[in-house]
């Protein structure tokens, strides 16, 4: 079992044999790259990716994971591709703190040329992003995936390396597996009609929808396909506000993935929407203030610093995104409105119905909760 991050991994020969052995009897379809035209004008041209027998076979992987010497297998995904190794995986030539993004990936480059093909990964497609340190004094180098040069969404490799540069673990979701390919075409619908289709899969009323970029996203049966990103904003027919990326496959204009960016609990410096539905609101009381005698406001005050005191005791960060971030509230959002949720940059609170619930702002768990999201969206970028 693994057992931290930074720590030691134990596993039994046995596991050790299992996944090796998961890995080399693991079968890649073959894959046809995606078929595009620009504007529907031109006839399509294909970029064809052609899968070699190594890959059909998983010996690609056991041949790398035997150049990097003592690697070995902890997890794998479900296409049979490693999602994390440890081991004696290289050395960082130096610390990446206060490096641009070029010398940060140049300090680890020769690890991340053998490392990647693990991961049937190139190092020229993973770009660095950032790092950070934990309390051991251990590095944790983040790079992101592209593929012909657009990225891929939510594909990332992570390095971990100790005080001495030693690299002991990588990690990733990134993967490719489709012959590595960079070829790519025009897509085949046009950005309007990807922001049509995005609206109308998020059924959202009085929306706009603004196509964003191109990107690879992994569909339902874990292929990369082009899609388009749109961000649609709106509303639902009960009020609910929709903010949601929506990738449209760029092909045929299928749904791939939704992506809303307002998590919400169901029943579950502060503002206040006056029962209506604009936020931030009216500004009720800020950081060192005294309670002003809304109870909603000022139990909701309370709970951010709980969360914020919780978060930097326990873990050592400061507010979700550890560098101090403004923690927003707006309470008496709507009327009777039995929600909470979090939109990407603050938290909004119903004041409940009496019968479902009571004021959403007032609850412990809904804050930690929503706060928890915005935790997630700054250290992660997971997709929910």
């Amino acid at each position: 079992m693994l057992t931290s991050m930074s720590g030691k991994t134990c596993f039994s020969p046995e596991e050790v044999v299992r996944l090796s052995n998961k890995i080399l009897k693991t079968f890649c379809a073959a894959w046809l790259g995606l078929t595009f035209a620009g504007c529907a004008t031109e006839e399509p041209v294909a970029a064809e990716e052609v899968t070699s027998t190594s890959e059909k076979n998983g010996t690609d992987i056991q041949q790398a994971l035997t150049a990097l010497g003592s690697a070995r297998v902890v997890g794998t995904h479900e296409d049979g591709i490693p999602s994390f190794i440890e081991g004696n995986l290289g050395q960082a030539s130096r610390s990446v703190a206060g490096l641009t993004a070029t010398d940060a990936k140049a300090s680890v480059q020769t690890a991340l040329t053998s490392i990647g093909p693990v991961f049937r990964l190139s190092a020229e497609n993973l770009v660095y992003t950032r790092s950070t340190v934990d309390q051991n004094g251990h590095e944790h180098l983040r790079f992101a995936q592209l593929k012909g040069g657009v990225p891929v969404l939510g594909g990332e490799l992570i390095l971990h390396v100790d005080r001495a540069g030693n690299i002991y673990a990588a990690n990733a979701s990134a993967r490719d597996g489709q012959g590595q390919g960079n070829a790519l075409a025009a897509p085949r619908i046009s950005a309007d009609a990807a922001g049509l289709a995005a609206i109308n899969a998020t059924g959202a009323l009085k929306a706009d929808a603004k196509a964003e970029r191109l990107v690879y996203v992994r569909d339902s049966n874990g292929q990369l396909v082009l899609a388009q990103e749109v961000r649609v904003r709106g509303e639902r027919e009960d009020g609910f506000p929709v903010h949601t990326l929506v990738y449209v496959k760029a092909s045929d204009g299928s749904l791939v993935l939704e992506d809303s960016q307002i998590h919400t609990a169901k029943n579950r410096k502060v503002y206040s929407a006056n029962n209506g539905s604009s936020t931030p609101g009216t500004l009720k009381r800020s950081e060192g203030q005294a309670a002003i005698g809304d109870a909603h406001v000022d139990m909701n005050y309370d709970m951010l610093g709980l969360t914020y005191d919780c978060y930097n005791t326990l873990f050592g960060r400061d507010s979700y995104d550890n560098a101090g971030a403004q923690l927003i509230s707006t309470v008496h959002y709507g009327n009777n409105y039995v929600n909470a949720y979090w939109d990407g940059t603050q938290m909004v609170y119903g004041d409940g119905d009496g019968v479902n619930s009571i004021e959403l702002g007032k609850d412990l768990d809904v804050t930690v909760h929503e706060l928890s999201h915005a935790v997630t969206d700054v250290e992660s970028n997971l997709i929910y």
